[in-house]
């Protein structure tokens, strides 16, 4: 009679352990859960740096590759705003069970960038031309500047990928200089880090490299990310 007793202690140590939650070395064989994390850093890229603010939403496809989406905005400069949208294929180099995980990652998507050109500081040295004596038609003088016709080079602040295409700078005879904006295909390449607080939040520092295209030549961005993330 003494059997009964120790079958039942059995099966009912038998029905606890099963029903115990995953642990996380269980849980590292299984693709990561959905998850979004809300970023900040730093852009940086010729000799401008500004704040970045975006949103990355993810999925684990298995237990060491995770596709994302990530949508970025980014303060260039004086003038000079840019946004990105792209995708990514993550490789987790360690089981992702461990609290600590880095990856790389590469991905592709689009840049946007648009120049204020009515905006205080855009000209750089050629500050004059927003002033009194600017004139419109192709001719240009100014403060310091002596008479002259045709169209200036642009300041060495805004970058050359983009200089080259828009032309010389030429005053508009209406005075309203108005906005240029480029949208170009962009490569991304880099890595990070998931470091978790949790079962649910985690910290995401993040570093990429953004690879602009157009007219046969590139332009290249970095992106300085630190993210906090909560997973579905």
């Amino acid at each position: 009679m003494r059997t009964i007793p120790v079958v039942i202690a059995l099966l009912a140590a038998t029905s606890l352990a099963s029903a115990q939650p995953v642990t996380e070395a269980a849980r590292g064989s299984a693709p990561e859960p959905a998850s979004v994390a809300f970023v900040t850093g730093l852009s940086a890229g010729g000799s401008e740096t500004g704040p970045v603010f975006g949103a990355v939403v993810s999925k684990g496809l298995t237990s060491r590759l995770t596709i994302e989406g990530q949508a970025a905005w980014l303060d260039r400069g004086p003038g000079v705003t840019g946004m990105t949208a792209f995708g990514s294929l993550l490789a987790n180099l360690v089981d992702p069970a461990n609290r600590v995980v880095p990856f790389v990652a590469v991905g592709g998507g689009v840049y946007h960038t648009s120049f204020d050109m009515g905006r205080a500081g855009m000209f750089g040295g050629y500050g004059w031309m927003q002033g009194p004596g600017m004139m419109g038609g192709g001719a240009w003088y100014g403060p310091g500047a002596m008479l002259g016709t045709g169209p200036l080079p642009w300041p060495g602040h805004v970058p050359q990928f983009y200089a080259r295409r828009m032309g010389g700078i030429t005053p508009p005879d209406d005075g309203r200089w108005g906005t240029r904006s480029f949208t170009d295909p962009m490569l991304s390449l880099g890595g990070g880090a998931r470091i978790d607080l949790g079962r649910r939040f985690f910290l995401r520092p993040d570093a990429r490299a953004l690879i602009v295209f157009g007219d046969g030549e590139t332009h290249t961005v970095g992106m300085f990310n630190l993210g906090i993330g909560i997973r579905f």
